[in-house]
């Protein structure tokens, strides 16, 4: 139930940002930026789904790879990071036939394996009232 619970939240925050930045994994060392997705979509077992849409992107992803995703939204209070295996094939094929969202041929499914959410720093939740006094207290302080 907990598991869930906790993949509810991820789905959440993941189709909230709305885009992810998506590394391909060269070696241990070393990852090569693919691109920006924002076409994400998301199943119930906890895989995501978006199409390589740029001739960089099919060119350079073999048919499975290592990757890293970057979720951020400026205005959110947080980002996410994700690692896992990546399969690429055509929507013809039955595994991804269920992924009615996405209209191109090449479709990417990753696993994710590894997922770690961040809280940025100094990101206040106070109230309006709280932050007027902040703002007033910088303004007498820069005056006197």
């Amino acid at each position: 139930m907990t598991t869930d619970k906790h993949l509810q939240f991820i789905k959440n925050r993941i189709l909230d940002s709305g885009q992810a930045i998506m590394y391909r994994y060269i070696d241990e060392t070393h990852k090569q930026v693919m691109g920006i997705k924002k076409s994400l979509v998301m199943d119930e077992a906890g895989q995501l789904y978006f199409p390589l849409t740029e001739k960089f992107e099919q060119k350079y992803s073999d048919d499975v790879f290592p990757v890293e995703l970057f979720f951020y939204k400026k205005g959110n209070h947080f980002y996410m990071t994700a690692k896992g295996i990546a399969v690429r094939s055509s929507k013809q094929a039955s595994e991804f036939k269920h992924v009615d969202n996405i209209k191109d041929e090449n479709i990417v499914r990753i696993k994710m394996d590894e997922i770690e959410y961040s809280e940025l720093a100094g990101y206040n939740n106070g109230s309006l009232l709280d932050k007027c006094k902040k703002i007033i207290g910088n303004i007498n302080a820069a005056l006197f």
